[in-house]
């Protein structure tokens, strides 16, 4: 499963957020949330007003973005008062690096140097991590601290207040937040919808039991969706759970379409098999004890078995801030907004396929997104692909390019033939229909203000799978954008890095945390300061 559960990933994420720069700037505004801070130590210093400075003002110069620019440090949001400034945290995560490698795209005139930083996912020429000036940190200390700077130390953590922890599994993706409550959700999956050639064909897309309330009052639900992917209209005569049956009258559910229903039940229960069945139909499954999101919606008939759909749901988790959204078909990419009484996050996730994706994006920083054949991006000095030692698979088709706006989807691009035996041009602008040609780009002006590049790729030949991992029949690949999400996950920021590698012993530890938001997300943010003499 891929997203950001991978160290690794997030920070190639991240370099990949800074070079893709001035698209969206962060979703709708959310007021500033301070928690209270907590000062442990004190003698004559005190944490809480340096956590106070460094988290409500902007620091100098009032934009930085390049932490060797810092004159005096600060995180706030210049334009938007009451917020984190993304681009200052994202900076900050840069110092940690993270490319996979270093490859090329070969073209009939000359190569091009790209660095693979994730799955599918390039930049345009070799950018290394951030390299610290060693004098930021006296400037650091000197303006939080004067004269006397020398006689301190600050340690800076941020991390989101809320761990979003998603799991697909085939149609459903479990949610799971930390720490547990009752959190109000936004979900949406892009999915391949199933279909079966079968006359009668009634799959149980979800069986879900929970509860409501709690101790003596608590009440239990059993929740079932039903999804005819067969040619005929099914009759269902009857639903059991644990052998008891819940169904009154049958059900007629027509070729296409989703059923759903919630019954009460009388306690918790023991047995889960669930077991529908009717003429022509049998079928049984597991339920699950945890609360869905969301209403009951069917795949849109109108839609091309060869185009994923998309579904977005609302709804909440249970106390134990569990939750699972489930579509009529296979999840390919699943996000997820998270809002509790004082703090909010993100996450998103998609299946992982394999170690080489079908195609590459390549971001280049005055141009846009380049869709290319991964054939035509190959390692350094042979013909073999971009950190695979093998020649990869000729044929595919692009079936579609989604940008991703954090709850509906543009369709950038459908229905496109890459085909690597054509000289890449790299002035093709990607258009729709067939097009046969080795790549082309993506403006930034038509991504707009997308959060993510979603791009969903399916073979029109077998092919023959590579050594080094099986490239897929569909594939895809997720390019997070800048704007579109800051760092999730943690950042970090030492001034005693430059004299020790590991955290000192002081004479005096002051430390202070608070909640700060940046845009759809809430940070805790912990800062530990230093007294040595």
């Amino acid at each position: 499963m891929r997203g950001l559960e991978s160290f690794d990933m997030l920070i190639a994420f991240t370099i990949v957020a800074l070079f893709v720069v001035g698209i969206y700037f962060m979703m709708g505004y959310f007021p500033f949330a301070t928690g209270a801070a907590e000062v442990k130590a004190s003698v004559g210093l005190d944490a809480q007003e340096v956590l106070k400075k460094i988290i409500q003002q902007p620091g100098s110069p009032a934009d930085w973005t390049d932490i060797n620019q810092v004159q005096d440090l600060g995180l706030a949001d210049s334009g938007i008062p009451g917020q984190l400034d993304p681009k200052k945290l994202l900076a900050l995560a840069s110092l940690s690096g993270g490319a996979e490698a270093v490859c090329r795209i070969r073209t009939s005139s000359q190569d091009y140097p790209v660095t693979k930083v994730g799955y599918g996912i390039y930049l345009w020429g070799t950018p290394s991590s951030t390299q610290l000036d060693p004098s930021v940190y006296q400037r650091v200390l000197k303006s939080l601290f004067g004269s006397d700077w020398d006689k301190y130390d600050i340690e800076l953590v941020i991390r989101p207040a809320l761990k979003i922890n998603l799991d697909i599994q085939g149609g459903q993706t479990f949610i799971s937040i930390t720490p547990p409550g009752v959190y109000a959700l936004d979900a949406c999956a892009i999915f391949w919808a199933s279909s079966s050639s079968a006359a009668y064909n009634v799959e149980i897309i979800g069986a879900y039991y929970y509860s409501q309330g709690g101790g003596e009052n608590a009440k239990w639900y059993f929740n079932i969706r039903l999804y005819n992917s067969g040619t005929q209209s099914v009759q269902i005569n009857s639903i059991k759970l644990g052998g008891q049956e819940l169904l009154t009258s049958p059900v007629t559910i027509n070729p296409g379409d989703v059923w759903c229903n919630t019954y009460q039940l009388s306690g918790k229960p023991a047995d889960t098999t669930v077991a529908v069945s009717g003429p022509n139909v049998y079928v049984t499954a597991q339920a699950q004890g945890v609360k869905p999101v969301g209403g009951c919606a069917p795949p849109n008939k109108n839609t091309p078995s060869i185009v994923p759909q998309q579904q977005c749901f609302s709804g909440g988790t249970d106390a134990d801030g569990r939750a699972v959204l489930s579509v009529p078909g296979n999840t390919v990419f699943t996000f997820v907004r998270a809002r509790g009484a004082a703090v909010r996050g993100v996450n998103y996730t998609y299946p992982g396929s394999g170690q080489v994706s079908l195609v590459g994006l390549v971001a280049k920083q005055d141009a846009g997104v380049y869709i290319i054949h991964s054939k035509l991006i190959q390692n350094i000095g042979s013909t073999s692909l971009c950190g695979c030692d093998d020649p990869g698979v000729s044929a595919l088709g692009l079936r579609a390019v989604y940008g991703f706006l954090g709850g509906q989807t543009s369709n950038l691009l459908q229905d496109v033939t890459i085909n690597p035996s054509v000289n890449l041009d790299l002035g093709t602008v990607c258009g729709n229909g067939v097009m046969d040609k080795a790549g082309c780009l993506i403006p930034w002006g038509r991504i707009g203000r997308a959060k993510f590049l979603v791009v969903l790729v399916e073979r029109n030949s077998n092919g023959d799978p590579p050594k080094c991992g099986e490239i897929p029949q569909r594939d895809v690949i997720v390019m997070p954008l800048t704007g579109g999400l800051p760092p999730l996950y943690e950042v970090r920021f030492a001034t005693w890095w430059r004299w020790v590698g590991q955290r000192p012993e002081a004479l005096v530890t002051s430390y202070a945390e608070a909640l700060a938001d940046s845009g759809e997300i809430t940070y805790k943010v912990e800062l530990w300061v230093f007294r040595y003499r």
